[in-house]
């Protein structure tokens, strides 16, 4: 059997090299995980209004009446209603500029774009509707 070495373990100094290191490398990151929730908040917003507006189509195609689609700073708000009655957008988001969208009853719409502005990173988001009735979102520039 061997002996115990009397320099077996860590020192000091590299127990406290590690714990800087440690302490750099999550200073570094958490700031970009915090932009990134930010980010999934906003481009879950886009999402929740897109898929208002193709509920707004499908009904207006089932029912058999017209839907308009209003897009203000503050929010959305659809006659009839649809799906809770509209939203009002997240803390960061506005509409660039407000927009009414109709779909008609026989699945097109009047078409139109609409452009939301996440004010903390500057980053633009569109919904855009054709006068056909489709509708694709995306980030913009």
């Amino acid at each position: 059997m061997r002996a115990a070495s009397a320099h077996a373990g860590f020192t000091l100094l590299e127990l406290l090299l590690v714990l800087v290191i440690l302490s750099v490398s999550a200073a570094l990151v958490s700031p970009r995980i915090a932009s990134s929730i930010e980010s999934m908040r906003t481009k879950a917003h886009v999402r929740r209004l897109h898929s208002a507006l193709v509920l707004a189509r499908e009904k207006a195609l089932r029912e058999r009446k017209d839907y308009r689609a209003e897009i203000a700073s503050e929010g959305a708000s659809f006659d009839p209603v649809v799906a809770g009655g509209g939203s009002s957008w997240a803390g960061s988001i506005e509409a660039v500029a407000p927009a009414s969208i109709v779909f008609f009853r026989t699945g097109g719409s009047n078409g139109g774009r609409i452009d939301l502005l996440d004010k903390k990173n500057g980053s633009v988001y569109s919904i855009e509707v054709e006068t056909t009735g489709r509708i694709r979102s995306g980030v913009g520039p």
